[in-house]
């Protein structure tokens, strides 16, 4: 497991930007000063392999910021932009804490994490809005209109302590 001193050894971290930069030569390919990391398209995290074992990117930023590397936690991007690896935009939680940021579904209907739209019999529409806290469901009612239903799944998500750009 790659360790403050090593990453340390490698690379150079600027907060504010969130680049990663090598300070030491390891291939033929890498060359002192050279920006660190290849994008993954398929998950859209940046990766760096070190010692021939992958790493995201935000988790050596967060190890070379806090010098713990501790995979029982996660590392959540807080604009959920996985680009972003400013030390500002990432914080340490744990997997309900980063499950409570997560971004709209892209298979969501309504617009609203938490509201789908259902039909009565009469063919009218119905909004219903839930929550899952501590793994379990909980129905927050029917409305006869987003504003309605959307406004009650905001109330639930702040009663619930989820982050503010949960949904977003």
């Amino acid at each position: 497991m790659l360790t403050y001193d090593r990453a340390n050894e490698l690379f150079h971290y600027e907060t504010n930007s969130g680049k990663l930069f090598w300070k030491k030569t390891t291939t033929n390919r890498v060359k002192v000063g050279d920006e660190a990391g290849s994008f993954c398209k398929s998950t859209g995290y940046t990766n760096v392999v070190i010692d021939g074992k992958g790493y995201t990117l935000h988790r050596i930023a967060i190890l070379l910021a806090t010098g713990v590397y501790d995979k029982t936690v996660q590392v959540d991007h807080v604009d959920h932009d996985r680009g972003n690896n400013r030390l500002s935009n990432l914080r340490v939680v744990s997997h309900t804490e980063n499950m409570r940021n997560q971004s709209l579904r892209n298979t969501n209907k309504t617009g609203v994490t938490g509201v789908c739209v259902k039909y009565t019999r009469k063919g009218t529409k119905r909004y219903t809005a839930n929550i899952v806290y501590n793994y379990k469901p909980i129905f927050l009612g029917n409305y006869d209109t987003l504003e309605e239903a959307a406004a009650a799944r905001a109330e639930a998500e702040r009663k619930y302590g989820y982050h503010e750009n949960h949904g977003i």
